[in-house]
């Protein structure tokens, strides 16, 4: 009778000491897919967006972000390629500006 409730103790000692290996403040990683359409663009990224869709290049964007980052990128990455790097994007969706 005395082994079990030493070993009914052990246990509680035992759970109390594995959750103080819980990893803290660990952020859960979710990935989404989208399209550029779908997409809460800000700043100077929302021009370059509806140029792009306004230019019917939405889908070639789309692919050519695939391309690029196939393992994803976030949207803060997303937005400041759309903001920074539009002359880029452009020129490989074959958009041109000058009227």
């Amino acid at each position: 009778m005395l082994g079990s409730v030493i070993y009914f103790l052990y246990i509680v000692i035992d759970v109390r000491d594995t959750s103080k290996l819980k990893p803290k403040n660990k952020q859960m990683k979710v990935t989404t897919e989208i399209t550029l359409r779908n997409f809460q663009a800000w700043s100077g990224a929302v021009e370059t967006k509806e140029i792009i869709i306004d230019s019917g290049q939405d889908e070639q964007f789309d692919s050519l972000i695939e391309e690029l980052y196939p393992e994803g990128l976030t949207e803060t990455n997303l937005n400041d390629i759309l903001w920074f790097e539009d002359e880029y994007i452009f020129n490989q969706l074959g958009i041109n500006l000058e009227m």
